[in-house]
């Protein structure tokens, strides 16, 4: 009897163009339902069968209830369609809806190291609570799929900026490294989107160069797949949905160097979701999860482990299949927060003299779901009120800080960690108003050195509009697509 083993769980992870659909290529057949389909189903009714073909992968229903399946390799020709038997119908699709030949194998990412991954998922059943006469236990589209995940992740230089962009503000401003290179301004404006900007001259940028567009928060990198006459292409490796965001006419056009800052405040929208896959090889089983948007978010250092983070998240919809149909994913590099120095600033001074012990900082998002009567799937997931909170231990030494600490004094907190081994990967975690809790000064126990426990929450600040940043630095354009950092799978 073949068992899974927890070492061959793999978690591959796919950011979503809007929430809940997980991004693949149409192309080819395209029909409709010509009758409604129930879970459990190994065949499909269509409208026309033209195009469709044995062994090709189907996207059936609409954003909500989306599923792929594959055509069974029997399968010649007919408007009935057999279906793998391992890729079964999940939800239940009505007469009408589309269905499509579709690719989802592309921009799939092993998400790096995971100590542990724990979906979360069920369907609740109607229960007859009449006290006379026949009692039902009914599934007919009643209740609903709760979807999620629970995991703890190694943090890792690749990984880690894209989940908080995903935990905070899908909507981040990037500037690159100034350099006396290649200079212009954009020719018209240019939507988000966009594969190719207009500029009033290509001069000086160059194949795989990178180019800043705008300042500040507004500003976007973008790496140079081809230039023309006036006009600069993005490359579509690192760039597959064009330009993250708009950019008026005239705004400067700068050619840049590695490294990149990416800056991340706690929006007041939750960004468009992830998808998770939970892959056992060993069994060929799979499970992917919709939607997923974080929870919560909870850093926890400790000097005798690697620096975690602890996530929670909740999805839309899953669905269970015992074939991979979705390919291979892009491995990358993985290089463990192990060889860093970490700072601790308040009030944007270094605390020398303190030295740290450990620390947690814990985003809320108090996600929830809203349901749909009568609907299987969850319909939407909205934000809800969230908090930023932590808590740290260190060895006292320094009369200023206890000062700076006593409960109910607002400072600023900057959490920096800097990588030793390049100087292109950093990551600064602001709080710009946290106020203190607990004691106002240690007390003493012992002749060992005195240590003492401080708790913090987060405020908003008026000034920035966000209770918490995140300052990311890494040698890539865009912190949704990684390809600086992927090696060949």
């Amino acid at each position: 009897m073949a068992q899974a083993s927890g070492s061959s769980a793999e978690i591959w992870y796919k950011i979503e163009t809007s929430n809940g659909v997980t991004p693949s290529t149409d192309s080819g057949a395209s029909t409709t339902l010509a009758s409604a389909v129930n879970p459990g189903a190994t065949s499909i009714e269509v409208a026309s069968d033209t195009g469709i073909g044995a062994n090709e992968i189907l996207k059936i229903g609409n954003d909500n209830n989306m599923e792929f399946v594959k055509v069974d390799s029997t399968y010649v020709s007919g408007t009935t369609v057999a279906l793998d038997t391992n890729t079964k119908i999940n939800y239940r699709h009505e007469s009408g809806e589309a269905v499509k030949e579709t690719d989802p194998t592309t921009n799939w990412f092993k998400l790096g190291n995971v100590r542990s991954f724990a979906p979360s998922g069920g369907r609740e059943l109607q229960r007859s609570q009449a006290l006379t006469g026949t009692r039902v236990l009914s599934n007919f589209r009643e209740g609903n799929y709760d979807a999620g995940a629970d995991m703890t992740v190694e943090l890792d230089i690749a990984t880690a900026g894209m989940f908080y962009l995903h935990a905070l503000n899908s909507d981040y401003g990037t500037v690159g490294s100034s350099t006396a290179g290649a200079s212009t301004t954009l020719s018209s404006a240019a939507s988000a989107g966009d594969a190719s900007v207009s500029v009033t001259s290509e001069t000086g940028f160059a194949v795989g160069e990178f180019a800043q567009i705008g300042t500040g928060v507004d500003a976007e990198i973008i790496k140079v797949g081809s230039t023309a006459a006036g006009s600069i292409t993005l490359d579509t490796t690192s760039h597959p949905n064009g330009l993250r965001k708009a950019h008026a006419n005239s705004v400067a056009c700068d050619e840049v160097i590695k490294p990149f800052t990416h800056e991340i405040v706690r929006g007041s929208t939750i960004p468009e979701g992830i998808s998770f896959l939970l892959r056992f090889t060993d069994i060929e089983s799979l499970m992917l999860i919709r939607g997923n948007k974080f929870s919560n978010l909870t850093l926890n250092v400790d000097p005798s482990d690697l620096p975690t983070l602890d996530m929670n998240v909740v999805g839309k919809a899953f669905q269970i299949l015992s074939e991979n149909i979705f390919g291979t994913p892009a491995t990358i590099a993985h290089t463990p927060y192990a060889h860093w120095e970490s700072v601790v600033k308040v009030d944007s001074v270094e605390q020398v003299s303190n030295q740290f012990e450990n620390l947690s900082v814990v985003i809320e998002n108090t996600i929830q779901g809203n349901f749909v009567v009568g609907s299987p799937i969850k319909g939407a997931i909205t934000p809800g009120e969230g908090n930023v909170s932590g808590s740290f231990t260190y060895q006292f030494g320094s009369q200023q800080f206890s000062e700076k600490t006593v409960a109910g004094t607002e400072t600023s907190l900057d959490f920096e960690w800097t990588y030793i081994g390049d100087n292109n990967h950093s990551m600064v975690i602001s709080v710009p108003k946290a106020k203190f809790e607990g004691n106002p000064h240690p007390g003493v126990s012992s002749q060992d050195p005195i240590t003492d426990d401080k708790s913090f929450v987060g405020r908003l600040d008026a000034a920035t509009n966000t209770d918490v940043k995140v300052t990311y630095k890494n040698n890539q354009p865009t912190l949704e697509y990684m390809v600086e950092q992927v090696v060949a799978p």
